[in-house]
């Protein structure tokens, strides 16, 4: 059993930090970097992970160095990832994440990959039956699913909606 499963599309982030952000043509000096991976659900497993949970993650990555990077990410973080499909001959997503000291902001350069989403057949019903807690941060017709099986086996279900929207309203009830 898991306390928490996630649903994500992993990526990898390269993490850059600037004084301030060049403008076009111009450059500037990296203040510190760092590769790590990324994704909303992927960053909380992580974190509950950090503090002791029991987690597991589902989706998909390409097969490419990226998407290694991601399984190795996680199960270094003793994350499960045995549903983490790894997609043939497809690109895992990439960002680059830039931030700067001068506004205390980010911008984000993202590759979305071509792994592609998730199929409604490749939910692990098992481990969301037995789950306590799931975790998305999509709203498609998998995820909803996916949400039902886990909240039929008693599960709380969480998502991280970055905004208001109608649809994310429209979810609540999942």
């Amino acid at each position: 059993m898991f306390d928490v499963v996630g649903m994500d599309y992993p990526c990898v982030d390269l993490n850059v930090n600037v004084n301030s952000l060049p403008k076009s043509n111009g450059g500037t000096r990296i203040n510190d970097l760092s590769w790590q991976g990324g994704g909303k659900v992927s960053s909380g497993l992580v974190t509950a992970a950090r503090l002791g949970a029991a987690c597991s993650i589902f989706g998909t990555v390409g097969d490419d160095r990226y998407g290694r990077f991601c399984r190795y990410d996680f199960e270094n973080h003793g994350i499960d990832t045995k549903y983490l499909l790894s997609r043939a001959g497809t690109s895992t997503h990439f960002s680059i994440v830039l931030s700067d000291k001068e506004t205390m902001g980010r911008s984000i350069v993202y590759y979305p990959g071509t792994c592609g989403e998730l199929m409604d057949n490749e939910i692990p019903e098992e481990d969301l039956l037995q789950t306590k807690y799931f975790f998305m941060a999509k709203i498609d017709d998998v995820s909803k699913k996916a949400a039902n099986i886990a909240r039929s086996g008693g599960a709380k279900v969480f998502i991280d909606g970055d905004s208001y929207s109608k649809e994310l309203v429209d979810y609540i009830p999942y």
